[in-house]
């Protein structure tokens, strides 16, 4: 845009003014559209994202088994249940 090299400050303040108002009052502008030298200087040029790497972790290994209690069977100080 040629308006860009003429006048940069006053091109760069009404941009500025746009966007402002657009992000303060967007309920009020109705989604105020953007103007054919705004949407001219989108940057076209930008790079595509990198490509992200997959990382997977390792399994976690699954909690030991607990242990069943043993309880000692209680003392029968030789006496028989048949006998008492």
């Amino acid at each position: 845009n040629p308006n860009y090299k003429t006048q940069p400050q006053n091109m760069l303040l009404a941009r500025a003014t746009a966007e402002c108002a657009r992000l303060i009052a967007a309920d009020v502008l109705m989604g105020m559209p953007y103007s054919a030298e705004e949407l001219a200087d989108a940057n076209d040029d930008t790079a595509p994202a990198p490509k992200t790497r997959k990382i997977s972790r390792k399994k976690a290994e699954p909690a030991p088994a607990p242990e069943p209690e043993v309880t000692p069977p209680a003392p029968d100080n030789g006496a028989d249940e048949a006998t008492a």
